[in-house]
């Protein structure tokens, strides 16, 4: 530089020496100065203000954005399994709104924050330039100018000292400005990014929630395509709880959720699937007395019986006499047709025969070699069916008719399982001996429901849904008038059904489904309680669950006026003779054969019964060891 040559110059020149280094120091101090005037100074209560909102505005993105990924499970459930109603797709668009509402507030919020930046963006660049433009003294610099400085003598040293005091110091200063002035550009750019990457989230949940709008638009139009009623698509746990809806009202939401939970925590397959459940046995109680309620049958006792078809079989009847035994007023004949296709969700168009059939998971191969092949022929057919059925047909004003378009299948419970790996043997010879069979009412395949186990009874869709198909029958599924559990076709002497009288869940006070005599006592005085107001129901869940306590059902019993059960002695059941527990009959110290109506009182338990229990059917009773 050429002043440095200046210096080198005139190295024993003290005089000029200092009036150089006055000068280098004077250009420092204006810059001081200078740039001093575009760093405006911010307090730190601003800074955690400024911080506080730029934290608050990322957590509200954050909490969006975690929001949305749910949202989109839950329509791409609704959309997969193709079990959306039209109360689902209502609820799931009340979501986007909402959430769209919260993103609008956000985008408010960024437009605040990009107007703030524009005026640091600017400031950002003007200290940049001035910064690499009038960057004053190097280190070197500042080393080389004072090693030029003259040694102090006694004739000059208080002007020496001075000057090199105003050298380091302005140096100092320099050096100092310079870290802030980094930290501040440093400071800037990170708003400057932290901007950006909200914008772009805000941009992104926008462009998702704007996708999810076009998916509940096509659904809603497969939907309407469809026209099904919500007794087509069977989903037991939901039902369940609806049961409990229908017979209690006034309950929580809470409440709701918690009979999801206990019913989830019983639920098995509803139907078989490709291996043989096994059977459990209740120990004996390690208290006296002990109750235990035992259920009939799981989960909703329509059309076929699985384990009655496989106790048919080996008693000796044929497919279609099986078929004809849970179906009334249908044509079971077809032709075969080994170019079928038949649409499947997540698999697109399959062969109906040699791809489709083959890869039903709902009964266990193995029951061909026990007598149970024309079990498994029935269970082909009913497969076929009520594909058929599913995606070319529909159910409108007590007539099927055809689909103006067909549409997919799902691969779940929700309509019957298919798990894609082709079966051989028993399986692929049943379906090899129906090829083309289904089971017709007026000439069209029906919905041909299955389930698990009739516990000895079978129900109408009327009876259990409350929609009527003309096909569906209640029938006592058994070879004898006598005793269920001697001649039921899925009980103990044919086909072997786990669930066919079963108690289920398990009460913490026992480890089993026993229960004490208390607690039994208070599912009554909760049921006391529910009659006398329906409003009293929302306090009914099990105490554990943060339901009313035992006394404290007891003390408002006492307050309204109402007799609570006292000591229970004997508990029967009355049922009408089709599969329906009708009256639950109590005898304690305070009643004398009281009678509670079965329904009801179904629900009650459902509701306040400690851990698991549950009655998963209407058809019911009770073991009392004393």
């Amino acid at each position: 530089m050429p002043y440095l040559g200046l210096l080198v110059k005139h190295k024993t020149n003290t005089f000029f020496a200092l009036i150089f280094a006055s000068f280098l120091a004077a250009i420092l101090y204006f810059f001081l100065i200078f740039v001093s005037s575009v760093l405006p100074p911010a307090r730190a209560d601003e800074l955690s203000d400024i911080e506080k909102k730029k934290d608050k505005l990322s957590k509200k993105l954050d909490d969006l954005t975690s929001d949305k990924s749910s949202l989109e499970a839950k329509l791409n459930k609704l959309t997969t399994d193709l079990s959306a109603t039209e109360s689902d797709i209502k609820e799931v668009l009340a979501d986007i709104i909402a959430m769209e509402e919260k993103l609008k507030d956000i985008n408010v919020s960024l437009d605040e924050t990009r107007r703030t930046l524009d005026s640091k963006i600017i400031l950002r660049n003007k200290i940049l330039r001035n910064y690499y433009k009038s960057n004053s003294l190097r280190d070197m610099e500042f080393s080389l100018l004072i090693s030029l400085l003259p040694s102090p003598t006694a004739s000059n040293s208080q002007t020496d000292e001075a000057g090199f005091r105003f050298a380091s110091q302005s140096y100092v200063a320099q050096k100092t400005l310079n870290k802030n002035t980094l930290t501040t550009i440093e400071l800037l750019n990170k708003d400057i990014f932290q901007y950006e990457k909200d914008k772009k989230a805000a941009e992104d949940l926008k462009n998702s929630f704007d996708s999810q709008r076009a998916k509940l638009v096509l659904l809603k139009q497969n939907l309407a395509n469809q026209k099904e009623e919500t007794v087509e698509d069977i989903d037991d746990l939901a039902d369940e709880i609806k049961k409990v809806n229908s017979s209690l009202s006034d309950l929580s939401a809470r409440q709701q959720e918690l009979l999801r939970e206990k019913f989830g925590a019983t639920t098995e397959s509803t139907t078989i699937g490709d291996s043989e459940q096994s059977s459990s046995t209740l120990p004996n109680p390690s208290f006296k007395p002990a109750f235990a309620f035992f259920t009939y049958g799981y989960p909703h006792r329509v059309g076929a019986n699985q384990y009655g078809m496989y106790g048919r079989s080996k008693a000796g009847q044929n497919y279609k006499d099986i078929i004809k035994a849970y179906f009334k007023d249908v044509d079971i004949s077809g032709s075969c047709d080994k170019g079928k296709t038949i649409s499947v969700t997540g698999y697109g168009s399959l062969n109906l025969e040699n791809t489709y059939l083959m890869g039903i998971a709902e009964m266990p191969e193995s029951w061909g070699s026990n007598g149970g092949q024309e079990a498994l022929k029935a269970q082909v057919v009913l497969a076929r069916t009520y594909a058929l059925n599913y995606t070319q047909y529909y159910w409108e004003k007590g007539s099927l008719k055809k689909r103006s378009k067909p549409v997919s299948i799902c691969t779940t419970q929700s309509c019957q399982v298919y798990n894609n790996r082709k079966k051989t043997g028993n399986w692929k010879k049943a379906v090899e001996d129906t090829c083309g069979v289904v089971a017709k009412w007026n000439g069209m395949p029906i919905t041909a429901w299955y389930a698990s186990t009739s516990g000895g009874y079978t129900r109408t869709s009327g009876q259990v849904w409350g929609s009527d198909r003309p096909w569906t029958k209640g029938i006592r599924d058994a070879k004898c008038s006598g005793d269920l559990f001697d001649c039921a076709y899925d009980g103990p002497n044919y086909g072997k059904s786990p669930w066919f009288h079963k108690a289920w869940g398990t009460n913490k006070t026992s480890g089993s489904a026993w229960m004490t005599e208390s607690e039994v006592a208070d599912i009554f005085n909760a049921y006391l309680l529910s009659e006398n107001n329906s409003s009293y129901n929302k306090y009914l869940s099990a105490p554990s669950k943060g339901g009313w306590s035992f006394d404290r059902v007891k003390d408002k019993l006492s307050d309204l006026g109402i007799k609570t059960v006292g000591k229970v002695n004997n508990i029967s059941m009355k049922d009408d003779g089709t599969g329906f527990t009708t009256s639950v009959v109590l005898s304690s110290s305070n009643y004398s054969s009281k009678s509670f109506d079965g329904y009801k009182f179904k629900s009650v338990f459902n509701l306040r019964s400690p851990g698991t229990l549950v009655l998963w059917t209407s058809f019911y009773d009770i073991f009392i060891k004393k």
